[in-house]
């Protein structure tokens, strides 16, 4: 198992915290939580409305160009951006989530957000929540020395061709789905690259989303609990992805 270690400069570009419950059989009306959304950005915050469209194709063979139906959007919950925190609020009946953009200030003050936003949204709810999914998202940017350079040198993780060819790779998109059997956790890594034509240079994003589908009382004691195995399992990935020539940039 590779080392887990702290990291003086993490290069983590986002962080999304995502709690989902279950539905209620008589749900809150979904214009309150936009007071909710505003609640957790602050007053400053610029609020925006999440909708969803549903559309159907209908299309017969030989009678012509398909006819699509759409029905009108629905609303479906709130976001708040907090711009001076670099923070995002997502809320509606079932979902709350809670994003952190860079610079990152540690998990302790991501944690303490998504606790007190958690606190402002079961505060609203006149009904007892079951908390259906937790999920942590951890988006790395690890920085590219510019010009071709290989990727060996910096990840434990191959995506090359297997012939290794004399060309070489000028863009990659790689998925990978794990689960830890132990712990009853996935996670979904995505190995890609960020290019940057200002800087003349190739980064490599390190997109790491791990889930865990127990069920739970909405209580945020055991909901924390469930937080630090899929941290822990998170940085077991992270750790066991990169070399130390990538990590000397952050530590």
């Amino acid at each position: 198992m590779a080392e887990v270690r702290a990291l003086r400069n993490p290069p983590l570009v986002e962080v999304l915290l995502d709690v989902q419950f279950l539905p209620l059989e008589t749900g809150q009306p979904i214009e309150s939580f936009e007071e909710i959304a505003r609640a957790m950005g602050g007053p400053e915050s610029d609020i925006q409305r999440l909708e969803s469209i549903e559309a159907s194709v209908k299309h017969t063979p030989g009678a012509g160009p398909p006819s699509v139906a759409s029905l009108p959007p629905q609303l479906t919950g709130f976001v708040a951006f907090n711009k001076e925190a670099n923070r995002i609020f997502s809320v509606g009946n079932d979902k709350l989530t809670v994003g952190q953009r860079a610079p990152y200030a540690g998990w302790d003050a991501i944690f303490a957000t998504l606790r007190n936003a958690f606190d402002l949204y079961i505060a609203k709810s006149d009904q007892p929540r079951i908390v259906s999914r937790i999920s942590a998202r951890f988006v790395n940017q690890i920085a590219g020395p510019g010009g071709r350079w290989n990727t060996d040198d910096y990840l434990e993780w191959s995506f090359g061709m297997p012939s290794s060819p004399q060309w070489p790779t000028v863009e990659f998109n790689h998925r990978t789905v794990l689960h830890n059997e132990e712990e009853n956790l996935y996670a979904r890594i995505v190995l890609r690259d960020h290019r940057d034509p200002r800087a003349g240079k190739v980064d490599v994003i390190i997109d790491i989303d791990v889930v865990s589908l127990d069920r739970l009382e909405g209580n945020f004691d055991a909901i924390g609990k469930v937080f630090d195995r899929v941290r822990k399992f998170k940085n077991e990935i992270f750790f066991g992805m990169v070399k130390e020539k990538a990590l000397e940039m952050y530590s």
